[in-house]
């Protein structure tokens, strides 16, 4: 079927960047083959349906880079606990219990009603920590089926930690390999998979050279969390005497391949080490807000 968008403020995000007052988006076929200013798409495009977009904006679908689609079951719930003094209390009384309790078919429905929400807000990509010890295994299959489902894109991963013990961590690892196997077999288009790894504070070094080896030899990215409370900064000062973002360079995890989530508490000199070995930050203000962890440095960062 052929569709025409016409009259609409068309952001193209294109190498120039273009602003198109008056633009029109041609699609044959489920794919985009035109974006010009209506009085030149006109000439060429007779469409079978035409949606006039005046007064209107229409951009490519939005990004997400990180996200958790599980925590949409705890939208509205009522939390019978002592309320939580700081982040590291809210991990313990609200996220982890939860993560305890999840099923994979908890995985599922969550993720299903997340790329629904996502949908609607114009968001057609995201990247996904999963995270769920008893229910670890295929776990991204499930979601994997919902963001299929809905039919926008998903880049998935399982969230590897040794918060109980180190097989915790193995077996978060091994979930993640088994879907980028699969993933690559299958010749997915709309779903891809990454490593995750918790935060510094619940993992090991040995952890995380592991995981930066998978994903060197998989050729796949990856996320960790990054000093979003001062636990984890404070964590790392304590035992390693360096900062968060130090102790990951010094590791050797950080790289172009790699999303660091959150980073509220940077300094210039991690903000500095973020920058020359290309590692990209995901920026969550919603998020931060809610547990209360602070601002990210995000006009230093830019």
């Amino acid at each position: 079927m052929s569709l025409v968008i016409e009259n609409g403020l068309v952001v193209t995000m294109d190498k120039q960047r273009r602003i198109l007052e008056k633009g029109t988006i041609a699609v044959d076929n489920g794919k985009i083959t035109n974006v010009e200013k209506t009085s030149e798409v006109k000439r060429k495009h007779k469409a079978e349906r035409v949606i006039d977009a005046r007064g209107r904006i229409v951009l490519p679908g939005l990004i997400c880079s990180h996200t958790h689609l599980y925590g949409m079951l705890l939208r509205g719930a009522h939390l019978e606990i002592d309320p939580p003094s700081d982040f590291s209390q809210i991990l313990q009384r609200v996220w982890w219990p939860m993560d305890e309790a999840m099923t994979t078919s908890d995985a599922y429905a969550s993720a299903l009603i997340g790329c629904l929400d996502f949908l609607k807000s114009g968001t057609t990509c995201f990247a996904d920590t999963y995270s769920g010890p008893n229910s670890i295994h295929l776990s991204l299959d499930y979601i994997a089926r919902a963001v299929k489902q809905v039919g926008i894109r998903g880049i998935l991963a399982y969230e590897a930690t040794e918060r109980h013990d180190p097989e915790e961590g193995v077996k978060g690892i091994k979930e993640n390999v088994r879907f980028i196997e699969k993933i690559a077999k299958g010749r997915e288009e709309k779903v891809k998979g990454m490593f995750s790894i918790h935060a510094s504070f619940t993992v090991s070094d040995q952890l995380m050279k592991s995981v930066r080896q998978l994903a060197d030899k998989y050729k796949a990215p990856t996320t960790i969390h990054t000093s979003e409370g001062l636990g984890d900064l404070y964590h790392n000062i304590e035992k390693y005497g360096k900062r968060t973002v130090e102790r990951l360079f010094d590791v050797g995890v950080l790289g172009s391949d790699v999303v660091l989530a959150h980073c509220v508490q940077l300094n210039d000199d991690e903000i500095n080490i973020v920058r020359k070995t290309g590692a990209k930050v995901a920026h969550n203000p919603m998020s931060n807000m809610l547990n209360a962890v602070g601002v990210a440095p995000i006009l230093k960062m830019l």
